[in-house]
């Protein structure tokens, strides 16, 4: 399984995810309808996933997306295995990151342990493992050891699959 992500400042954020079945998917995200559309890569339309909002798996205006690989003591896993990889989402609007699964299935979120702290809303990602980099519109850069902080997130809730990810399965919305 190759890993890409394309960073074109004209464009919003695009990560390709090459199987080694030599298909290609392509992770964009869509600000105006708050979600992730994968795309094949002849162009149409897997599925989606996310949905305006501010619960687990929801967007507010997503900018950017990269592909993770997050080390978990103890729990190596296959290149090629389908968990070797997860997403990361810079949610502009809610002022966070959140991690996902290649189907859109909520991981966690990456929160700053001072609750207090107000941090800028991120706008670009970058995956430099074991780290993330995140870069705010304020300027600021915060490197983040991200298995580190799935951990501290841990508690907060579990994965499920999103409102807008179940409709579309299901024939509900297209």
């Amino acid at each position: 399984m190759n890993l890409h992500t394309s960073h074109n400042w004209s464009d919003v954020g695009a990560a390709t995810l090459e199987l080694s079945t030599g298909e290609k998917l392509i992770y964009r995200c869509e600000p105006e309808l708050h979600s992730i559309i994968v795309h094949n890569s002849d162009g149409s339309v897997r599925f989606a996933f996310g949905g305006r909002g501010s619960g687990p798996g929801q967007f507010d205006t997503p900018l950017d997306v990269v592909l993770v690989a997050p080390e978990f003591q103890g729990e190596g896993l296959p290149d090629e295995a389908p968990d070797a990889a997860w997403l990361a989402v810079a949610d502009y609007g809610n002022r966070r990151v959140q991690i996902v699964d290649l189907d859109g299935c909520f991981i966690g979120t990456i929160a700053d342990p001072d609750e207090d702290a107000e941090p800028g809303p991120p706008c670009r990602l970058t995956w430099r493992g074991p780290t993330l980099v995140v870069d705010g519109v304020d300027g600021t850069r915060t490197v983040v050891h991200l298995t580190a902080a799935l951990l501290y997130d841990s508690t907060r809730y579990q994965g499920e699959p999103t409102e807008l990810r179940t409709q579309m399965m299901s024939g509900g919305t297209h």
